[in-house]
């Protein structure tokens, strides 16, 4: 199936994306998705990853079974919904934590620099 972001709706606190889906029989459905912005601003979710996050779930719904997708023609999107994209921030702030820095070199200025090694005032 794909899928065309048709833009959003807000009402309150809760912003709802809306898509139009299209299968192989050139069947055309609608699907909104309702966001709740204080949860999206609980996990430090930008409003701009809402529609990215919104797709990925009509198509990992879509590669499941078509039950798994009916259900997102009206949905309100959960906390555990969520988790997937806490859980790879941690992840990926865990690994840079446990890098190790980049190496710097630290090279001598070439004879044609303008910068020269600062010498001590003559006596």
């Amino acid at each position: 199936m794909q899928f065309l972001y048709q833009g959003f709706t807000h009402q309150g606190e809760n912003r709802s994306f809306n898509f139009r889906g299209r299968d192989e029989s050139k069947v055309e459905t609608t699907f909104s998705i309702s966001v709740n912005l204080p949860l999206f601003a609980r996990h430090h979710i930008g409003m701009q990853e809402a529609p990215g996050f919104c797709l990925v779930l009509l198509t990992k719904a879509s590669a499941k079974t078509p039950e798994a997708l009916e259900r997102l023609h009206r949905y309100d999107v959960l906390e555990a919904d969520l988790l997937p994209i806490v859980n790879d921030r941690e992840e990926r702030a865990l690994a840079k934590a446990h890098r190790a820095p980049p190496r710097r070199f630290a090279r001598k200025p070439s004879l044609s620099s303008q910068f020269r090694p600062f010498a001590a005032p003559e006596k």
